[in-house]
């Protein structure tokens, strides 16, 4: 098996940017989330599985804001300094009594390796992102993870706090050449 290639940065903002990301997705109450049910793609094994929902906002998509709400995301924007977006979306996964893991897949097919996925973790939890060799990327509030939007993935749920939210930000990467 191949190793994935993939860059953890931690603490990417100061804590009061961090704090007002999450209080706008996670407090109050005001946040327009809306129900999916399913995680990835319907496939035979998730059909019945009661564990397999989440809630999701589209912040951008088909290159254009889908969301009066873009305000949110623009310290991330600004600090990917992407060419293009091509999609951000939050999702949130309530918590589950065992740690719940999805289905591996790519977000978008992939044309070139300037295509990036990269996941925000607004809240610290017991979840994790799996990627495609075994690799487990904690969610630890304010941390960004990097890698090749071909990189197959995954997601899980967590056990001890109320949610595991995270934005999740498909991107061309800016060439500087």
């Amino acid at each position: 098996m191949v190793k994935c290639e993939y860059k953890i940065i931690d603490n990417i903002f100061s804590k009061s940017v961090a704090d007002k990301i999450a209080d706008e997705l996670l407090v109050g109450g005001k946040f327009p989330w809306y129900y999916n049910n399913v995680v990835v793609t319907r496939t035979s094994s998730a059909e019945n599985d009661l564990n397999d929902y989440q809630f999701t906002h589209i912040f951008y998509e088909k290159g254009f804001s889908a969301s009066p709400l873009f305000s949110i995301i623009m310290p991330l924007v600004e600090y990917l300094n992407p060419e293009a977006l091509i999609r951000v979306k939050a999702n949130l996964n309530p918590i589950t009594s065992v740690r719940h893991i999805f289905d591996y897949h790519v977000d978008f097919p992939a044309k070139s390796s300037d295509r990036k996925t990269a996941i925000y973790y607004v809240n610290s939890n017991d979840g994790v992102t799996i990627l495609e060799d075994g690799t487990e990327i904690e969610s630890v509030a304010n941390r960004l993870v990097i890698f090749d939007q071909k990189t197959f993935h995954t997601g899980t749920t967590c056990t001890n706090e109320k949610v595991r939210c995270v934005i999740n930000l498909n991107y061309i990467e800016l060439n500087n050449d």
